[in-house]
């Protein structure tokens, strides 16, 4: 439940992000998450895909980085898009 919630918060969070720096299709990003996390890469690109967004397609790559953050908190290190 948990992670389905960061999951949601990224989504939102990179969407944002996205749109101020005019970026209409992702290529990396690399985010930070706790080390118990059960958030990858296949969850975060099914999560964009169920949502029916245009941010992602087959060459868009999430690296996930596992360190000691809290819980509920994510990082995003990077986003690379054109």
């Amino acid at each position: 439940m948990h992670d389905t919630f960061l999951i949601e918060r990224l989504y939102k969070a990179i969407k944002c992000l996205c749109a101020e720096k005019d970026i209409s299709l992702i290529r990396k990003t690399i985010i930070e998450v706790n080390e118990n996390s059960r958030v990858n890469e296949e969850s975060l690109i099914s999560f964009f895909k169920d949502m029916n967004s245009q941010l992602v397609d087959d060459k868009t790559m999430f690296t996930i980085e596992r360190t000691d953050l809290e819980p509920l908190i994510a990082v995003i290190k990077v986003i690379e898009g054109q």
